[in-house]
């Protein structure tokens, strides 16, 4: 008898302790979801596969999800409700080597945007669906070519935006692909930065 009172009241005490200070809490659940897009039908950047580590660690650190796909049927309506934003991380095509996306799934892609969707786009991203006029105006510029890969500076324009504020005026770069674009899209866009011509980058 004495052990099943010791027994209850041990349980007792165990219950108190959890009243007066919980149990450890399960992991917090995502803010939010993103879908990393990576798909190729032209020249594919060997960065693909350390852009989307990245991500998925910034994810890790933020407390958001990341789905990585290069399958372009995750374009639907009822997939993409599901994400805060798509990346475009180094997706590239052009009409000759096939699209990305069809005709119904740039409608859905269309019409998340126009619902409030986000968007990002990395590097080679400008180089995609590059006959889609609606693609070129999300984007802000299509790719025309580079030269080649050489150092230069590139002069911060906005220190307020959180991607350039921890940045110098100017930004030297030991190495890059100096994009041309198709039309200069200087003054119809909000630049966060810009390269400095001046510096003398052969090619552009």
């Amino acid at each position: 008898m004495k052990s099943a009172a010791r027994l209850r009241a041990l349980l007792v005490a165990v219950l108190l302790l959890v009243g007066a200070f919980g149990v450890p809490a399960a992991a917090a659940a995502p803010r939010f979801s993103v879908l990393v897009f990576s798909k190729t039908t032209n020249f594919r950047h060997d960065s693909i596969e350390a852009g989307n580590a990245a991500i998925k660690k910034l994810g890790e650190e933020n407390n958001f999800a990341v789905e990585a796909t290069e399958d372009a049927a995750a374009f639907t309506d009822t997939n993409l409700a599901r994400f805060a934003a798509i990346i475009f991380n180094n997706t590239n095509s052009t009409p000759q080597s096939g699209d990305l996306l069809n005709a119904e799934q740039r409608a859905a892609f269309q019409r998340y945007i126009q619902r409030g969707g986000g968007w990002t786009g990395i590097h080679a991203a400008t180089a995609s669906e590059r006959d889609w006029k609606w693609f070129e105006g999300l984007a802000g510029a299509i790719f025309d070519f580079h030269p080649v890969i050489q150092p230069g500076r590139v002069k911060v324009l906005d220190h307020a935006h959180p991607s350039t504020k921890h940045l110098p005026d100017l930004w030297e770069l030991e190495g890059e692909e100096w994009y041309n674009w198709k039309i200069n899209p200087t003054g119809k866009v909000h630049t966060l930065a810009q390269i400095k011509l001046r510096d003398g980058i052969e090619g552009l």
